[in-house]
């Protein structure tokens, strides 16, 4: 009698390649003539963007550009300036991987910062900058199912089975209006921005996408004292992704990697700067997959013959929606503490 094993694909996403790269920014920057002169550096505030991303066969090659802003007290030493400046960064990372099936997870940071006054108008500036990546690669596996012509013993599973993975580029653009209560934007001393209460639905052929923008900016106004003033705004947003030829059950992982953003002050009809033009760039990735049950082999063996079969073990995923929530506190000491600033 022969035995026959049925088997089975299975496909699922493996994720791969775990690591993380760093390149140097360095730069010399004089500081413009409507800048006063550097008394005493308070803060260098840089901000990591991506430009574009792109993934080959034995490449992933990353252009960024890294924003910095530096706050200093001015020559009297009585008052917050602030100077910002832009630096571009390229980063090649070597890969080996199917470009049509995989998907990179990018994450920015900086290293230590070191921000030195070579002179009163002139800084010194070196910031490394750090891209956490990791591969989402769709991949398929056999398992085996049932078999024939030998005693067995099987049991169901429930796993999730990839389905597909998409990439999709996406922009916000707002002019954000101050409050009657704030003052005009003279310069920008800081901006983020998180994307927050991302929803994503399947409906027929389209994957619905919902979510908010939270913006937050601190900027030094235009008054007397060139008060220190901070805005939140929120954006909502909902995007459509076209997917065609799923099933309607089909699930949704989501993944918004930050991009560009831009923050400038615009003028209003009386000329004052109490509007900020927002432009904020971001990718989407999305991982489909489907919840099932499903049949496995644990054991088989012959009872009329000797054979010698063959066991691999299998890891099978799940994709929860769980989320935890993360806090953190920490107490501020306020002896010879003059103002908060950020």
């Amino acid at each position: 009698m022969q035995s026959i094993i049925k088997k089975d694909n299975y496909p699922y996403f493996d994720i791969t390649g775990v690591d993380s790269a760093e390149c140097s920014v360095d730069t010399e920057y004089y500081l413009p003539d409507y800048c006063p002169d550097i008394q005493k550096i308070l803060k260098c505030t840089p901000d990591v963007q991506i430009i574009s991303e792109t993934l080959s066969a034995d490449k992933l090659s990353i252009t960024g550009n890294l924003n910095i802003i530096v706050m200093y007290t001015d020559e009297k030493g009585d008052s917050v300036r602030n100077c910002e400046l832009s630096k571009e960064f390229t980063l090649n990372i070597k890969v080996s991987t199917d470009p049509s099936k995989t998907l990179a997870f990018l994450k920015c940071c900086c290293g230590h910062i070191i921000c030195r006054a070579v002179s009163a108008r002139k800084l010194d500036i070196h910031i490394p900058v750090i891209v956490s990546y990791s591969f989402c690669t769709l991949k398929e596996c056999e398992i085996s199912c049932d078999t024939a012509g030998m005693e067995k013993k099987e049991t169901t599973i429930f796993v999730s089975k990839a389905e597909r993975l998409i990439k999709r580029d996406f922009s916000v653009s707002q002019n954000i209006e101050l409050t009657s209560t704030m003052k005009p934007v003279e310069s920008i001393i800081r901006k983020d921005i998180e994307f927050t209460n991302v929803k994503t639905e399947v409906t027929d052929d389209f994957a619905q996408l919902t979510a908010t923008a939270e913006v937050t900016v601190i900027y030094r106004s235009y008054s007397e004292n060139s008060d220190i003033e901070k805005l939140k705004y929120k954006i909502p947003f909902s995007e459509r992704i076209e997917i065609t030829g799923i099933r309607h059950k089909t699930k949704l992982k989501c993944d918004i990697n930050k991009g560009e953003l831009s923050l400038q002050p615009k003028e209003d009809t009386t000329g004052e700067n109490t509007v900020i033009s927002l432009y904020s760039k971001f990718t989407v990735n999305l991982l489909l997959y489907n919840d099932e049950e499903i049949k496995v082999l644990e054991d088989a063996y012959p009872i009329d013959y000797l054979s010698e079969e063959k066991y691999v073990k299998q890891n099978f995923k799940i994709y929860t929606e769980e989320k935890i929530p993360v806090s953190f506190s920490a107490e501020l000491g306020t002896e010879n503490l003059e103002k908060v600033i950020d």
